[in-house]
């Protein structure tokens, strides 16, 4: 009775083999396809271009236009050449304009791009402006070339005028005049005051101030008003050359 109950006992808490195969759950089988489709679907899409963080762009540094780089340029060789006739270091006009002597170096270098206060410091140790500064240097020598010097004719082509001047100054000229013979010309009075020299340095030359005639021969030198009334004219046969010089009042004559 015993066994009996040991193996009812037994059969109770046993289950068939069947029902526990039945009660484990099974794992599908994986499909490639699902996998694939699985691993892009997991990819993050692309954010929206308002979404999307700026990317940090090189800071670039600007390019001088060639109007400024000839400012640069000028204004370089101004600071050395008006540095250098006040007999200055750069660390003593550094310590007259109150700026570093770097800031000195870096212009006369023809680097950077200065401050105006650093310029009206500059112009003020240097005793000119920040036009003179910055405007085009006025070399202390130029030569002019026979071919390059501008002409006029006057006298139907039998007058050759030459000016002599490069550097246009109002009130100043100075002309060399080629006659042919039998040419001549009326000359137009300048302003007033002006004080004109004529230097005979071939042949002979007539010239008429206020009415009156004077015949310059060569080596001759003739001072007259310039803002009267006056002419010249070839007074031989032979071609004659002459240099005209006229120069206004209160200029220095004496």
């Amino acid at each position: 009775m015993l066994a009996e109950r040991q193996c009812a006992g037994r059969g109770a808490r046993e289950q068939p083999l069947s029902e526990a195969k039945s009660k484990i759950r099974k794992k599908p089988k994986s499909n490639p396809s699902s996998k694939a489709k699985s691993k892009a679907g997991s990819k993050a899409e692309p954010r929206p271009a308002s979404e999307r963080t700026p990317e940090a762009t090189p800071e670039l540094t600007p390019e001088l236009t060639p109007e400024l780089q000839h400012i640069s340029s000028y204004l370089a060789e101004n600071i050395g050449t008006l540095r250098r006739r006040r007999n200055l270091s750069q660390e003593k006009l550094a310590e007259l304009a109150q700026i570093p002597r770097s800031t000195i170096t870096h212009m006369e270098s023809g680097g950077g791009n200065p401050s105006l206060t650093n310029l009206c410091k500059l112009a003020a140790a240097l005793g000119v402006s920040i036009e003179t500064l910055l405007s085009r240097p006025r070399r202390a020598c130029s030569l002019l070339k026979r071919d390059d010097v501008p002409q006029q004719q006057r006298s139907a082509g039998k007058l050759r005028i030459h000016k002599l001047m490069p550097d246009r100054v109002r009130g100043i000229e100075i002309d060399r005049m080629e006659f042919a013979a039998g040419a001549s010309m009326a000359g137009k009075p300048h302003l007033p005051g002006t004080k004109e020299y004529l230097v005979a340095l071939a042949g002979s030359i007539a010239v008429a101030v206020d009415g009156a005639t004077w015949t310059v021969e060569e080596g001759d030198v003739l001072a007259f008003p310039g803002d009267q009334k006056h002419g010249y004219r070839n007074a031989g046969r032979t071609p004659a050359t002459a240099l005209s010089i006229v120069l206004p009042l209160p200029y220095p004559t004496g």
